[in-house]
């Protein structure tokens, strides 16, 4: 594998492949996104000024329609629900949530999300990358991949860097190839240039390897190479179109309308450039050329001829209004950016029908682009997110009570507080060789709680996670779950628990009862089950290490007299 096969990939790209469905004046995928960039920060794409050299100005219409966008898909860590799968135990997914949420906060995955639906509408793509346990969004600006492709992995993936030479000092591929690429530079160049490379170079003659992951300095210097197991990248898009690997956005959806009004915009700057002036006329040879500078306050003027100004006022005023008003009409349209939208009063006179229809339709577009970007969200923590926490999470460790909140804290000390009394009242059958007595079994009881209280975490075991993309199910916009339904749910399970209070002690019923509420998104851990704690019991043992269940000790027991075993 040479610098040279990389060299050839991104000629190729960037100048022998053409692209369909683009823009006149766009046609290849970095003038698009150089285009989008431009028109975010109000900046032509040739030049600021005009023919005179005045500055143009920039009637910006792209940026409130895509933040609008954002807002409408906006996803947070909080709508993140985990549910256990049909069968699977619900106590691993209810301890996987609560460590789940700690590790998305010491990860910022919650500013992850932020700049995905930020960035979505804006460019149309976005694109996650996975490096060890980083994952970032890789600018579009410094990609360089088959603009025509499916999906990025349907052919090799480059990335282009820049950086310092501090920061590639610290890189850690090897201090020899990292210094050799840095012996290459001019001495009064301070920044290098580095690609990445991933993708299928089984036909590269000079590839005698089977690896798929290549990183090469400017001069053609290996940093390094691997062997990938799995494509490092993932991607979303806004609005696919056939013949094209990149989505259309918002911003590139208004490319048209941007460029027109900035006409409307520049033609009445123009007129209103003329207009501003104060023009005369006059055939008296004896009047001052300026008027406005030569003649003082109170002067009298003896002139031949009338002096009379120039009719210069701009008559095109309102064919301009009708035509801003048609275009912001089809702005509105194009990006389901209608008044209701941003916040705002619809025009006077507008009917309260037809903003509801426009609401209903624009929410009903967003809800799908936001159900795009959950189940996208959905695979990245199954696929991502999930083994990484499973192997930081393998071997044992602790959970801090303070993931808890004070119900469910309570809940889990209850139960932590009957596994251990009944171990410890095994502990004393078998070195006794008695059953204590109902007073013993109190005193047990008290001290195991004073116990219980001091701790500050909960011990999970080994590999209690393992095998957990296949135990769970993420729910997060809720495409799985109708919201309607779950609310209905809810209610149904209220009442029957308010008419039969003893539903959860007949294991038949408890099965199904668990199940409805697992379909509207409820924990069923959530539902307290003080008179028949086994089932609990059993679990907390099992996640102690213990793999029999401990016997409840009923108050049949502990009310015989002590006796001896012979």
């Amino acid at each position: 594998m040479t610098f040279e096969t990389i060299e050839n990939k991104i000629a190729e790209y960037e100048q022998d492949i053409q692209m369909n469905f683009t823009p006149s004046y766009a046609t290849k995928q970095a003038d698009i996104i150089s285009l989008i960039d431009n028109y975010w920060v109000s900046r032509y794409k040739d030049s600021d000024r005009d023919s005179l050299g005045f500055l143009k100005p920039f009637y910006n219409i792209v940026i409130n329609p895509t933040e609008v966008a954002s807002k409408m898909i906006d996803v947070d860590t909080k709508d993140i629900k985990v549910i256990a799968e049909d069968g699977a135990s619900y106590y691993p997914v209810w301890f996987f949530t609560k460590e789940l949420r700690d590790w998305m906060k010491e990860k910022n995955f919650g500013k992850l999300l932020n700049e995905i639906v930020y960035q979505l509408p804006k460019y149309g793509s976005v694109v996650l990358k996975k490096s060890g346990e980083d994952i970032n969004i890789v600018p579009l600006q410094n990609l360089k991949n088959n603009p025509i492709v499916r999906q990025l992995e349907d052919d090799v993936i480059i990335e282009e860097h820049v950086e310092t030479r501090q920061q590639f000092r610290k890189r850690k591929w090897g201090k020899d190839a990292i210094q050799e690429a840095i012996d290459d530079l001019d001495k009064n160049v301070k920044e290098i240039t580095y690609y990445e490379a991933y993708g299928d170079f089984s036909d590269d003659p000079d590839n005698k390897t089977d690896k798929n992951y290549f990183i090469f300095s400017e001069s053609g210097v290996e940093l390094f190479s691997a062997k990938l197991d799995d494509c490092p990248y993932m991607e979303v898009h806004w609005d696919k179109l056939e013949g094209r690997w990149l989505g259309r956005g918002q911003v590139e959806k208004l490319f048209e309308a941007q460029i027109h009004l900035n006409k409307i915009a520049n033609y009445k700057a123009q007129s209103l450039h003329w207009t501003s002036k104060r023009i005369f006329q006059t055939r008296d040879d004896t009047v001052e050329k300026n008027l406005m500078v030569d003649i003082q306050n109170g002067d009298i003027m003896r002139i031949n001829s009338e002096i009379t100004p120039i009719a210069n006022e701009e008559r095109n005023i309102h064919a301009y209004r009708e035509e801003e008003e048609s275009w912001g009409s089809l702005i509105d349209k194009l990006g389901f950016s209608y008044d209701v939208m941003r916040g705002q009063r619809p025009p006077a006179g507008t009917p309260l029908g037809t903003t509801q229809i426009q609401t209903a339709m624009a929410s009903g577009f967003f809800d799908l682009k936001q159900e795009d970007v959950g189940l996208f969200i959905r695979d990245l923590i199954l696929d991502w997110l999930i083994p990484m926490f499973e192997k930081n999470k393998k071997a044992k460790h602790q959970v801090m009570i303070s993931s808890f909140s004070e119900e469910e804290l309570a809940h889990l000390r209850e139960m932590i507080v009957e596994d251990k009394s009944n171990k410890a009242i095994m502990e004393y059958i078998t070195k006794s060789g008695s059953i204590p007595s109902q007073g013993e079994v109190d005193a047990i009881k008290i001290v195991v709680q004073e116990k219980t209280k001091k701790e500050k975490s909960i011990k999970i075991p080994e590999n209690f996670y393992s095998n957990l993309k296949y135990k769970i199910d993420v729910v997060i916009t809720g495409e799985q779950i109708d919201l309607a339904a779950k609310m209905s749910g809810a209610q149904v399970a209220l009442q029957i628990l308010g008419s039969n209070p003893t539903i959860l002690q007949d294991p038949r019923t408890k099965k199904y009862f668990m199940q409805l509420l697992e379909a509207i998104g409820m924990s069923p851990l959530d539902v307290h089950e003080e008179e028949n704690p086994d089932a609990m019991l059993q679990n907390v043992a099992q996640m102690g290490g213990s793999t029999a269940k401990p016997p409840a000790v009923s108050s049949a027991m502990t009310s015989q007299p002590t006796q001896k075993t012979l």
